[in-house]
């Protein structure tokens, strides 16, 4: 795996590329992001919710997402990589859609929100380890750098158009509907609204070339992994279940935070969080060239370590601005880390483990995102949302920490190829 120069690669995306990124932005821009993380937890409050049902019901969501992810591998190889994500985007907009109808259920209203979010974390445990292999073998091999780096990059810019969009929905229906912002009806109707546009993202993925069904002949046997392969997985799953539980705390109680403490309006929510996200867009597109400078296992932990420092800013900073500058630093330094660590899992083991080992690490992650959830609705109620953040970086910094200790000295793959260099960086320039 040696490092070519830049200038020999090929920046040019073919159809199919643009297709799946175009899916990418879709689902980060609507109900994947943007939107629906800006106004879900806004209208479950104008329900009468409090944060402690919030970390509940997005705690239960992640163990929905483990649960899919870990038998991911296996439906991947019976079907193809791309059906699998087509179905997973079905079951996305179904549930979503589905979602504000439990305002008729009564009494059973908080199980249907439950319901709805579970089949929306399973939909996504089964859409994340299949969608990254198929960016990677769909993209021919000089342009997948590329392909690679804009996907990062989509996540926060995407996330900014949503969150603008998502907070300007509520004023809208609130004017067509003759109410207010501080009932849920507007709520509703922007969460609907925001289901509906995801739609032609399934026309895109519908158009993008089909690889066809996996080899089974090759599938992982997790009973029969080589003790240095166990190693790097077990090492990966903890690493994964720290380091982004920091960036969950953020998103999940950030707007929360903003709403019922800080009693910040919905327009102002929206551009905070939007403007959070957008700085941080040109931050994945420099993770190229830190790489380059710095390394693919230095770049991933400090930006780990990165989120750990923007949530001390939100926890101790108890202000709008702080709140505000306290997201963009966590989204900048986690978009820096997210494109290096999702090459490295891609790489480490191999194309044969790239299905079983995201699944593996999607699962980790949201075992992390899922305490965070679970505790960080408590700590909000019982103690204060500043206890929340403090400890998403405390996580956050540990698992950039681990990642560094385990990783610094080349393993699996990069060992294999090259004994004194550390990870190379060029899949992502």
């Amino acid at each position: 795996m040696e490092q070519g120069p830049v200038n020999s690669l090929d920046y040019r995306l073919d159809k199919s590329s643009f297709r799946l990124l175009g899916t990418s932005a879709l689902r980060v821009i609507t109900i994947g992001g943007g939107i629906w993380s800006v106004l879900m937890n806004l209208y479950l409050l104008r329900l009468g919710y409090d944060a402690r049902f919030i970390g509940i019901l997005t705690g239960l969501t992640q163990i929905a997402v483990i649960g899919a992810s870990l038998s991911v591998d296996k439906l991947s190889r019976r079907y193809s990589m791309k059906r699998v994500v087509m179905l997973s985007m079905y079951l996305m907009l179904i549930s979503s859609l589905l979602f504000p109808l439990g305002e008729l259920m009564g009494g059973l209203s908080a199980w249907w929100f439950i319901l709805m979010r579970m089949l929306s974390g399973i939909a996504t445990g089964i859409y994340f380890p299949n969608f990254h292999p198929l960016l990677t073998v769909t993209t021919p091999t000089k342009q997948r750098q590329q392909a690679f780096s804009l996907n990062a990059a989509l996540t926060p810019f995407g996330g900014f158009i949503g969150s603008l969009i998502g907070g300007w929905l509520p004023a809208l229906f609130a004017s067509l509907m003759s109410t207010t912002v501080d009932n849920a009806g507007p709520y509703r109707w922007a969460l609907v609204a925001g289901a509906i546009l995801y739609i032609p993202a399934l026309f895109l993925m519908a158009k993008t070339q089909d690889i066809g069904e996996l080899s089974t002949k090759d599938a992982i046997n997790p009973k029969v992994l080589p003790i240095g392969a166990r190693n790097i997985i077990a090492g990966m799953a903890v690493v994964s279940i720290l380091r982004l539980a920091g960036e969950n705390a953020a998103r999940t109680f950030l707007n929360v935070y903003l709403d019922t403490v800080l009693h910040t309006p919905t327009s102002t929510i929206g551009v905070i969080t939007a403007i959070g996200q957008l700085l941080a867009a040109p931050a994945a597109l420099m993770t190229p060239r830190i790489c380059e400078k710095k390394g693919l296992v230095p770049t991933v932990s400090w930006g780990a370590i990165g989120v750990g420092v923007g949530l001390v800013v939100m926890a101790f900073t108890h202000s709008e601005l702080g709140a505000g500058l306290g997201f963009l630093i966590v989204n900048a330094a986690g978009q820096i880390a997210r494109p290096a660590y999702i090459v490295f899992i891609q790489e480490i083991l191999g194309a044969e483990w790239r299905q079983f080992l995201s699944g593996i690490t999607t699962a980790a992650s949201n075992v992390g995102n899922a305490i965070v959830s679970f505790g960080g609705g408590y700590l909000a109620t019982s103690i204060s949302y500043g206890a929340v953040f403090a400890t998403g970086a405390i996580a956050s910094t540990v698992g950039g920490i681990l990642f560094w200790f385990q990783f610094k000295t080349p393993r699996g793959a990069y060992a294999t190829e090259n004994q004194s260099e550390e990870p190379p960086c060029e899949s992502i320039l």
